[in-house]
């Protein structure tokens, strides 16, 4: 499965480089008004064991070139954490989640092309599959999901493949104010696991003009 999202994200990539490259010198002017569009990448943890796959929707609200509000919906597919049992082997738990994220950009208008950086705020639903633990641990009981706030900032780069289109990439740290409890759960290896995570996302947005 992290196989098939790793390819994917790879070949979302070098589908954005193709398309850049078959458009560099068409430089249009920066984007104006609403827009609409999707979103890829990967991205990790701080304490996982290994990183998942994302995607997602966003929409774009430019009322000058060099400024931009962003509201983005995404859903980040699985990561494993790892806890010690005292009686047990060690065993995982799997984490989904989905990030509600309102950000605004400054952008730096070039002809075609425009840098920028990006903050904002996060809300995130988080679900936990807690089956491994359930067999490594009698009783195991903890909630299954919760909800977690945070902050994003990152930065990017635009591309105006056309006057109403324009493509994306984005490197981005979240911070996130998880509060994963595991209440008298009998352990020998017990982190305060730290949420905080960076993301690649690449993605394409229509201006509705």
């Amino acid at each position: 499965m992290r196989i098939a999202l790793r390819r994917l994200c790879l070949h979302v990539f070098v589908t954005l480089v193709f398309v850049l490259s078959i458009s560099i010198g068409q430089a249009h002017a920066a984007p104006h008004g609403l827009g609409l569009g999707v979103h890829g990448g990967y991205g990790a943890s701080d304490d996982a064991e290994s990183g998942s796959g994302l995607f997602g929707a966003q929409v774009e609200l430019r009322p000058a070139g060099f400024l931009g509000f962003v509201g983005a919906i995404s859903y980040k597919v699985e990561e494993d954490f790892v806890v010690q049992p005292v009686t047990n082997a060690r065993a995982s738990y799997s984490v989904h989640s989905m990030p509600v994220s309102v950000m605004a950009r400054l952008y730096l208008p070039l002809p075609g092309i425009a840098p920028y950086v990006t903050a904002g705020a996060q809300w995130r639903y988080i679900s936990y599959d807690f089956e491994h633990l359930d067999d490594a641990i009698d009783n195991f009981s903890a909630d299954e999901s919760e909800t977690a706030f945070g902050w994003v900032a990152g930065g990017g780069l635009e591309f105006c493949a056309a006057p109403h289109i324009a493509l994306f990439g984005e490197a981005r740290f979240e911070f996130v104010d998880a509060n994963r409890d595991f209440g008298e759960t009998d352990m020998e290896e017990v982190e305060d696991f730290d949420y905080d995570q960076w993301a690649i996302v690449g993605g394409i947005t229509f201006l509705l003009q």
